[in-house]
């Protein structure tokens, strides 16, 4: 027979029968649970037996002699008056337990077979020792190879947070560059625009003057016309003729060096240098390869195209010019008017609104049999155009839109689906009917 720890020969069965009994129905009962318990691996055998033999109760004993974690686990399921004094003792292993048991159970177990009992337990112990050292061994190696895991990406994140940090501060100071190179720009262009228009206009003027002095020296020396009487004076109308034609040449050389000027300003606009189909950059005297193309104002971050935002933005733009589809707006905001009743007051809206934001209006009718009878109620800042017969306004707008130098920001406002798609084909920002609306209102 087998000996239990602190038994030194086979228990009366009336001590430790009730321990034994208890292990094997927890052992039983663990096997019945979701997630199963699962019984010791020598307790198996026995689950099945409705009566437990002796090798049974050894078998028992042993098991909680040896599974700690099983004993206790038997003791959390029973009290001392279920399975008796003893029983607990043997369960619960107070101070002085070995003793108690062996003067319950017979004499002291020989020296032997403490010794063995002693080394048994300290096998045991150093065994869950070794065991758990190396868990945490393991664990500690896992825990320094992952910390050298996220230093490494804690480092590089570092790394990628200033460069970033750098490559935005360039390109936060090139984005200050162009704007303060296109504010140039703009300003330049608005100059030039204003010359030119100056210089032709003192060039048409010259021109006429040179053609009614050439009328009248040919009438003086026309034949049988009765010749002037004051030579002098034919001499000063010779001499102003020619005053007058060398004024012109010097007005067209000025209309000439402005148009370059303008050349400048657009290409100082333009988003990037002109280059070929290899990449190169064509130099100042090589002709471009493709026309420069209008492209759409694009709209801060925030804000939502073909809104009230969007509109105050647009319209605010140095140099931009609106084009209004003029029956498309005004038959959407007033329908019950007449024809000439929303003309008029469509024209009023933007005369206030060219003079709240600057902006330069075109307005666009179908018709020329209007033309008269509109034009003398329509403000004088706001400009009024009528299609010719036979062409729609719609055809007139988008012609406009060609028509205009691509360097300016143009904004078409129309509701209809053809206008508002050639609009953008042709690089214009377009805005709803409603939205220029509600600007007005």
């Amino acid at each position: 027979m087998g000996t239990v720890k602190g038994v030194v020969s086979p228990p009366p069965a009336p001590a430790l029968r009730p321990v034994a009994e208890l292990a094997l129905g927890v052992a039983r009962s663990g096997e019945g649970e979701h997630p199963p318990l699962l019984a010791p691996p020598a307790l198996r055998r026995y689950l099945s037996f409705a009566r437990l033999p002796p090798a049974a109760q050894w078998a028992a004993l042993r098991v909680l002699e040896d599974d700690e974690a099983f004993r206790l686990r038997v003791r959390d399921a029973t009290t001392e008056d279920d399975i008796g004094e003893l029983g607990w003792v043997f369960l619960d292993r107070p101070p002085g337990w070995e003793e108690r048991l062996a003067e319950a159970c017979g004499p002291p177990a020989n020296e032997t077979a403490v010794v063995d009992r002693q080394e048994r337990r300290n096998a045991r112990r150093q065994a869950q020792a070794d065991a758990a050292r190396s868990r945490f061994e393991d664990r500690a190696r896992s825990a320094e190879a992952e910390a050298e895991r996220l230093k490494a990406e804690a480092s590089e994140l570092r790394r990628g947070q200033r460069s970033a940090a750098a490559e935005v501060e360039k390109l936060s100071a090139e984005l200050v560059r162009v704007n303060e190179d296109r504010s140039q720009a703009v300003r330049q262009l608005k100059v030039s625009e204003a010359l030119a228009t100056e210089r032709s206009t003192e060039a048409r003027k010259l021109r006429q003057q040179v053609a009614d002095l050439e009328a009248a020296l040919a009438m003086t020396a026309a034949p049988g016309l009765p010749s002037v009487g004051d030579p002098a004076a034919a001499g000063r109308t010779v001499d102003e003729l020619n005053r007058a034609a060398a004024a012109a040449a010097e007005a067209s050389s000025a209309a000439e060096r402005l148009a370059g000027a303008l050349s400048s300003a657009v290409a100082a606009l333009s988003p990037a240098t002109p280059a070929d189909d290899s990449g190169c950059v064509l130099l100042a005297d090589e002709p471009p390869r493709r026309p420069l193309r209008r492209v759409p104002v694009r709209l801060p971050t925030g804000i939502v195209d073909d809104t009230r935002r969007a509109a105050e933005h647009l319209l605010r733009l140095p140099g931009a010019i609106v084009l209004v589809d003029g029956y498309n707006v005004s038959k959407g905001g007033w329908p019950d008017l007449e024809l000439g009743t929303q003309r008029l007051r469509l024209a009023n809206g933007l005369a206030e609104l060219r003079a709240r934001t600057g902006v330069q209006v075109e307005l666009v009718f179908d018709g020329v049999e209007q033309r008269q009878l509109v034009a003398r109620g329509i403000p004088s800042n706001v400009r009024v155009r009528f299609s010719s017969v036979g062409v729609e306004a719609d055809d007139l707008v988008l012609e406009l839109v060609d028509d205009l130098p691509v360097s300016r920001p143009v904004i078409v406002v129309s509701s209809d689906k053809r206008v508002r798609d050639g609009a953008r084909q042709r690089g214009a920002s377009t805005l709803s009917s409603q939205t220029l609306l509600a600007l007005l209102r």
